[in-house]
């Protein structure tokens, strides 16, 4: 019943993939009184991918691909909920407005949104990849060895954070850093100039050594019951300092991290625990954005209250005020396609490649800036960046077949290695690479490709080559607690 299943969804994301590429050739010009129709059309047509998706693959709400393609919906079709039920007063987030090029975004995103999903779908069980892959040697190593390498990676990442702290407390107590956050709120903050290494190194901490830390204590901690719920502390302390410096982008993907652990190694959610995360998410969302300008040294338990008991002091619906904070990047996109077609030539890869040489040590210079690129053209008088899409960046660079291609890649990626961890197919090592990969992935729907390409080069270091230098100067201490073998 079940491959019945699958080949029907395979068939109707087939037949969906042909339309929308039929579609986008046989149109060049769209019809702005139609701007409507599209909207609505994208609003229902993406979350259907999602719901097919689950039904042939019987994968879990909390799953890589579910989460992914959530992330992604919220930041390409918030715009569009907002024009259907407000109007043009919908996208005033945007900075640059043309209704002819967010039309022509719709085909792009829903192809994107096809194309994961059957990526997905067409990916390996783990049962096939322990048999055709080399995942299977992984298991073979020496399992006392690994219980010493997963010793002394907790004990990096523990150093790791700590400093980090440490680091960031020394530039309060200098009255930099978060002391403007806290004194100035995130538009002061966004102000900094970040040119300086202390500043850069603030921005590394906060973004990449303390999640990425936080994620690989996860993942040792996730074979034990007790200290997965322990682990809750670092989580804790991570998302707090992104929510505090107004980054709800990466604090909502390591929060939805941590539930996936939990769901997978402690117990399955019931409807109740799904309702209060729910919850949780629509209330944390307009309550991070209105924090966002408000001095930190001005929050308190009253503030909250009152924002939650009181919005219409702070924003004019409650739809406006969760989906206002995703709207805007979808312009990248838009811009992407007005830059196409005025002036620009496609990359051709040429952004991938620099990409990935970008990731070598001191030659962070080669990354391309998308964004900057695009917010010239869009706001250039803006002091924060905007952002950017994974789905614009693989148009610039291979029109509408680059997000065919890209986004089946990635779907059928995350569909392997999910259906690995679901299967508890993983030793703990590389659940932490790979959680740390899908964080940046998470992120990377509305950043530039070099952002992971980094995340995967530096990572791999951290978690394998680190502990080995580590215990090379320690040597093999002797270990008081157990450590499974496998997730």
């Amino acid at each position: 019943m079940n491959k019945t299943i699958k080949k029907i969804c395979f068939l109707i994301y087939l037949s969906e993939l042909l339309l929308l590429i039929t579609f986008v050739l046989l149109n060049q010009k769209y019809d702005v009184a139609n701007f409507r129709d599209y909207c609505l059309f994208s609003v229902i047509f993406c979350p259907l991918q999602i719901f097919f998706l689950l039904i042939a693959t019987r994968i879990s709400v909390l799953s890589f691909p579910s989460v992914y393609l959530f992330i992604t919906y919220l930041f390409t079709n918030s715009a569009f909920i907002l024009y259907l039920f407000l109007g043009s007063f919908g996208l005033s987030a945007l900075r640059l407005v043309n209704y002819e090029y967010l039309s022509m975004s719709v085909p792009l995103v829903a192809m994107a949104f096809v194309s994961f999903s059957l990526g997905t779908l067409t990916s390996k069980t783990s049962k096939q990849i322990i048999k055709k892959s080399m995942v299977s040697k992984l298991f073979q190593i020496n399992n006392y060895q690994r219980k010493f390498h997963e010793y002394y990676l907790s004990i990096i990442c523990v150093f790791i954070i700590l400093f980090c702290l440490g680091f960031i407390g020394f530039l309060y107590l200098q009255g930099k850093g978060l002391a403007v956050m806290i004194q100035g709120g995130y538009h002061e903050f966004a102000r900094i100039e970040k040119n300086d290494f202390s500043q850069k190194f603030l921005v590394a901490s906060l973004t990449w050594l303390i999640p990425w830390s936080t994620l690989a204590l996860l993942a040792i901690s996730s074979s034990s019951t007790k200290s997965i719920r322990m682990s809750f502390i670092w989580i804790f302390i991570s998302c707090a300092l992104l929510l505090i410096t107004g980054d709800r982008g990466a604090a909502l993907p390591i929060l939805l991290i941590y539930i996936q652990s939990y769901s997978i190694s402690v117990s399955k959610f019931n409807w109740l625990r799904w309702s209060l995360i729910l919850i949780f998410i629509f209330l944390l969302v307009p309550l991070v954005q209105v924090l966002r300008g408000i001095p930190v040294s001005q929050w308190n338990f009253i503030l909250l209250q009152d924002i939650i008991l009181n919005s219409d002091k702070y924003f004019s619906t409650y739809l406006q005020a969760f989906f206002e904070p995703f709207s805007s990047t979808i312009e990248t996109l838009m811009g992407t396609l007005m830059q196409i077609n005025f002036m620009e030539d496609y990359r051709w890869g040429i952004d991938y490649l620099l990409s990935i040489l970008s990731a070598i040590p001191f030659n962070s210079g080669m990354a391309p800036s998308n964004s900057q690129w695009v917010k010239e053209y869009i706001a250039p008088n803006t002091v924060a960046g905007i952002g950017f899409l994974a789905i614009a960046e693989s148009y610039l660079n291979f029109s509408w077949i680059g997000i065919i291609v890209v986004f089946t890649f990635l779907g059928n990626l995350m569909g392997k290695y999910w259906s690995l961890l679901r299967n508890k197919m993983l030793t703990t090592i590389d659940l932490s690479m790979i959680l740390i990969v899908f964080y940046s992935m998470t992120i990377w729907v509305r950043n530039e490709f070099s952002l992971v390409s980094r995340t995967i080069l530096w990572s791999w270091f951290l978690i394998y080559i680190s502990p080995k230098i580590l215990s090379y100067f320690l040597g093999k201490k002797s270990i008081k607690y157990p450590l499974n073998d496998r997730v």
